[in-house]
């Protein structure tokens, strides 16, 4: 029986949020346990993140494509058998050459220490390499249940494993809770490849030969602007872990520099990351569906679930960013208190600057990660690799020119990602805004603000109250009555609702 896109999207929400929930958590916890180490922690997390996407981003995305338009299943095993085979090529080698060149990695990074996380990771690259050919298997015959699971089973054991070695470990080696974070990461890479390979044994084999990569070409033709597109940011993050730190030392300590870098891109970075699960969930449904209709010429409909998209990805993203610009001393006090105090330096008011810094960018973070898939279905594969490399080197040349101004530092690194973000952002709306029809009407925006309107004065409201529960309680309220007000002003029309409960 086909699902409605509103029931993929819950399922996928809700699997995504609990993911996200015990991810965050996680986060906190390993704050509290790392302290200023969580600068080094973020380093590590940037080169493991890059070569995470260099090797499977955009994979599951093209074999769902592929697969939704294969019939039989000895067609789809061809697909799959082809991908495998060059994945798991290309991983290996990356394997060992992270083994292999740990040390001077770390060197080059300014800790030679860390070099052991980069060996405890390197495994991860060729399960991660499995993991997205089987969800893109998944996704392609529309089954999202497993996919999501195993995203849950893989932030559990990350979770409580990780917890266990770190707390282990710290007590015998100086950077232990480091280390014990690293192998939470690899038991839950492992624990995710394993279910998903479980799951999939009655439909599909792993197959590794050389004669089926020639099958496999076309995964990777379709998958590469993808992977390219989505490369970019970790390949800053990448370069930001040098470029940032070293340019922060012009004015102060190599510890303080660190930790300063940890606050930007790990404590407040995953605050503002939780609205793109939104985008993301959106992104992964909405794929095949997408691909059916610009394939058989439904222009219409194609147009119709592109403004759907947008409409709901800005009415999730929009008050979050107001939220975190009101409420950032409360967040970051409740999540981490003082654990991020130290080498002279206020780790809550600065975390709490940032937080509001990168507000800012939140809406245009989420229309980022949307427009990319939507451009790829309109064949524009390229244009948003060229947007977002417009903002990348715009961001760049602000970080050159404001973070070695001793006043400004890394809140020019805050305020040049969020520009980053909104020039890439602003200039793929624009193109999508010239394929189909306009992406917002202005009853829906003028109810949008509306709405937000009422969220700011509530919220402001609240925050004249001195108190953790006050802010709590506040929260949900805001949240329960801004809900209400969509429902009064009926923000979504009949055809989005018809569009919502449709099988797709």
């Amino acid at each position: 029986m086909k699902k409605t896109i509103l029931q993929n999207l819950s399922w996928i929400l809700i699997c995504s949020i609990i993911a996200k929930v015990l991810g965050g958590v996680y986060r906190i916890v390993l704050t509290r346990i790392l302290g200023t180490d969580i600068g080094l922690f973020q380093i590590v997390f940037s080169v493991y993140s890059f070569l995470i996407i260099l090797i499977s981003s955009g994979i599951p995305m093209a074999i769902s494509k592929i697969v939704s338009s294969k019939n039989t299943n000895s067609s789809r095993q061809k697909v799959l058998y082809g991908a495998i085979s060059i994945l798991f090529t290309i991983s290996g080698i990356l394997a060992i050459a992270l083994i292999f060149g740990s040390k001077g990695l770390a060197l080059l990074q300014g800790d030679k220490r860390i070099y052991l996380c980069y060996i405890i990771l390197a495994p991860s690259l060729i399960l991660s390499a499995g993991v997205a050919v089987l969800k893109g298997y998944f996704q392609g015959v529309k089954n999202f249940t497993f996919p999501a699971i195993s995203a849950i089973i893989e932030q559990l054991l990350k979770v409580v494993l990780g917890l266990i070695f770190m707390l282990v470990l710290q007590k015998f080696y100086i950077l232990g809770a480091l280390f014990g974070a690293m192998l939470g990461t690899l038991c839950g890479d492992i624990a995710s490849f394993v279910f998903l390979k479980v799951m999939s044994r009655k439909e599909i084999s792993f197959k590794y030969s050389i004669k089926n990569i020639n099958s496999g070409k076309k995964v990777f033709k379709l998958a590469y602007p993808i992977m390219l597109y989505s490369l970019i940011i970790p390949l800053t993050n990448f370069i930001d872990s040098f470029l940032v730190v070293k340019l922060l030392n012009l004015n102060v300590s190599r510890n303080t520099s660190i930790l300063l870098y940890g606050l930007q891109n790990g404590a407040v970075g995953s605050i503002i990351s939780i609205p793109t699960i939104f985008s993301f969930a959106l992104a992964s449904v909405l794929m095949p569906s997408l691909s059916g209709d610009y394939a058989n010429k439904k222009i219409n409909q194609f147009n119709t679930k592109v403004q759907l998209a947008f409409k709901l990805a800005v009415w999730v993203a929009l008050p979050c960013a107001i939220y975190f610009a009101i409420n950032a001393s409360n967040i970051i006090n409740i999540l981490y208190g003082t654990s991020i105090n130290g080498y002279g330096v206020n780790g809550q008011y600065v975390a709490k600057i940032l937080l509001i810094i990168n507000s800012v960018s939140v809406v245009f973070s989420c229309i980022n990660q949307l427009s990319a898939v939507i451009l790829q279905n309109l064949e524009k594969n390229f244009l948003p690799i060229i947007n977002l490399g417009i903002g990348v080197l715009c961001k760049i040349i602000l970080e050159l020119m404001f973070i070695p101004c001793g006043r400004l530092g890394i809140y020019a690194y805050a305020l040049a990602t969020s520009v980053g973000f909104i020039i890439s952002g602003v200039l793929n709306l624009y193109a999508i805004e010239r394929f189909t029809n306009k992406l917002f009407d202005k009853k829906f925006l003028a109810k949008l603000t509306l709405a937000c309107s009422i969220v700011i004065l509530l919220l402001t409201m609240f925050k004249m109250f001195n108190s953790n529960w006050i802010f709590i309680l506040g929260s949900l309220f805001t949240a329960v009555i801004y809900l209400v007000i969509i429902y009064l002003l009926k923000l979504f029309s009949k055809r989005d609702i018809d569009m919502f409960m449709r099988s797709d």
